[in-house]
């Protein structure tokens, strides 16, 4: 049952882009009974979040892509989201994966 419940747990979207796969790989987030705002102020100061249940979401692209108007090389990447209290928020790709910002 636990590996069925872990199997749920994980995600993944894969597409093409100028001929190169890119594939992101993520936690399914859940509130658990908590609502969006008790689950936001767990946050920490800097508020990033891991963005993803468990383990923390990746990205891997065999090419490079452009993102949010950067150019993130070929490579594999952890993604984290910038939460501010207010205004926009962001997604933070690491080359460090799995390393905390």
């Amino acid at each position: 049952a636990a590996a069925f419940a872990q199997g749920n747990s994980r995600g993944a979207a894969n597409a093409t882009v100028g001929g190169k796969k890119v594939s992101v790989d993520y936690g399914r987030p859940a509130l658990k009974g908590r609502n969006l705002d008790d689950l936001m102020k767990q946050l920490p100061p800097d508020r990033m979040w891991r963005a993803g249940e468990n383990q923390v979401t990746t990205l891997t692209t065999e090419g490079d892509i452009m993102v949010g108007g950067k150019k993130v090389p070929a490579g594999k990447y952890s993604l984290y989201v910038h939460a501010p209290a207010t205004g926009d928020w962001s997604i933070a790709i690491n080359s460090d994966q799995g390393v905390a910002l």
